[in-house]
């Protein structure tokens, strides 16, 4: 794939619209990044925007590196799921039997962690948060949260939750024997040769990395602090591409990463 537009010509005049109206975004400060556009297998566009970093001069393309935040937790959810299928979990299993010392585990199943469903407070680290800049232990982030009382009974409600695909990371690892990071490669990356997707973007070496912008604007290109990826974990910690992540969605939605026989 390589980052080319596969683009015939009843794909043209799509092409052309999509790319005026991003051009035109750009130009307003109102996009700044990567956009691949497909229909039915054919890549209609893909294609960089704006800069990936002011201070070098350079301009995003369609192999830019960017950090995918909370995307992250749908590749969380399909390894929770995966798992299931090799009889390795429920979802209806409690947490406590692979968090045993979690208050409340008794209580919370692995598919309300998966829903949002659990009650558990949601930590949303701001960049301007200290511990969002350095490593910490799975001790540090549980403390920021654990002991909350809960927002609601676990199952009664919706409510984003970041703290919930935390713990779901940890079930990975306790579950596998390995760490989260090296469970995302076995199952997907690899096979998948997501070449360009990784974690800890904040040690990332590569030309192709895009600096995030907390502000930007005409007058203003204020680079983003990073946060940890021991903060972020299995809810925000994974980097891509346009690229690989076309890669990762025709799988999920020609149903090939699950079992026929599971569905």
């Amino acid at each position: 794939m390589k980052g080319q537009n596969v683009i015939d010509s009843s794909s043209e005049s799509i092409y052309n619209k999509l790319d005026e109206y991003l051009r035109s975004t750009t130009r307003l400060y109102l996009f700044n990044g990567a956009a691949l556009v497909a229909k039915k297998g054919t890549i209609l566009l893909n294609k960089g925007y704006g800069w990936k970093d002011v201070a070098t001069k350079t301009l995003n393309d369609s192999n830019t590196i960017f950090q995918i935040d909370s995307v992250t937790k749908t590749f969380t959810a399909a390894i929770i799921l995966k798992l299931q299928e090799l009889k390795k979990l429920s979802i209806y299993d409690p947490i406590i039997k692979y968090i045993p010392e979690y208050p409340n585990g008794e209580k919370i199943t692995v598919q309300q962690l998966l829903t949002h469903t659990s009650g558990i407070f949601n930590i949303d680290v701001d960049e301007t948060d200290t511990i969002a800049w350095i490593p910490v232990s799975k001790k540090i982030m549980l403390s920021y949260f654990q002991n909350r009382p809960l927002g609601f009974e676990p199952g009664t409600k919706y409510s984003y939750s970041n703290s919930g695909y935390f713990l779901l990371g940890m079930i990975i690892e306790k579950i596998t024997g390995h760490t989260y990071e090296q469970v995302v490669r076995e199952f997907i990356f690899d096979p998948l040769q997501m070449t360009h997707s990784g974690f800890d973007y904040i040690h990332l070496k590569d030309t192709l990395k895009a600096t995030g912008y907390g502000k930007f604007d005409v007058d203003n290109h204020i680079a983003a602090h990073l946060t940890d990826s021991t903060v972020t974990f299995a809810a925000g910690d994974i980097y891509s591409t346009t690229c690989d992540l076309y890669k990762w969605i025709q799988v999920i939605t020609k149903e090939q990463f699950f079992s026929p026989c599971w569905h």
